[in-house]
């Protein structure tokens, strides 16, 4: 029995990973492929901690693995895995292949490289406009926490990647050969 195309998409925060999502579910039919979103599967109530190189304050750790209930998100993906009228599950986020059981059955992992200070502009645009956060709050938390984190966890993990897009162009020749091998892999 046929089953869904596995697909995982990583990347730093704010490198387009939901964005690569949306734009492979539009080229097919969307009613055929889901979008599993890592960040809803952060441990919110039990943030663990880091002190900032910087200052040395303690402050939440969002950008490691062990900011994300693993167990969770990998039982929700094995579930709607086995669901035989999708022909496409993508699970994205920063975080995803850090997690090996999810790695290993994965059918494609991709990696978007993007630079970091482009990045950090998406992030202060996304979290001063979806999150109400000021310039001042999100630049002082990327500077004193979150860079540090994802160089060590989320930038080291594109090793494991079958395919390093450039999160600056990957809307025209790489999308087309993306869209030609995922056509010609899908169990139809």
């Amino acid at each position: 029995m046929p089953r869904p195309f596995l697909i995982g998409i990583s990347g730093g925060s704010a490198s387009g990973k939901s964005t690569l999502s949306k734009m492979i579910a539009d080229k097919f039919n969307k009613n055929n492929v889901e979008i599993i979103n890592a960040d809803t599967y952060y441990k919110r109530n039990n943030m663990p901690l880091m002190k900032s190189p910087l200052t040395g304050i303690e402050g939440p750790d969002w950008n490691t693995p062990d900011a994300v209930d693993f167990d969770a998100m990998f039982g929700d993906f094995t579930e709607r895995s086995n669901d035989k009228k999708l022909d496409i599950l993508i699970i994205e986020g920063a975080f995803i292949f850090c997690y090996e059981k999810l790695r290993d059955v994965l059918d494609l992992k991709i990696y978007l490289d993007l630079d970091s200070d482009i990045r950090m502009y998406r992030r202060i645009k996304r979290n001063m406009e979806v999150r109400g956060l000021s310039l001042e709050e999100i630049a002082d938390y990327y500077t004193e926490y979150a860079k540090f984190s994802e160089q060590k966890n989320t930038l080291t993990s594109k090793i494991y990647a079958d395919i390093i897009f450039n999160g600056n162009n990957y809307h025209g020749k790489a999308f087309d050969i993306l869209i030609n091998y995922l056509e010609s892999s899908i169990q139809w």
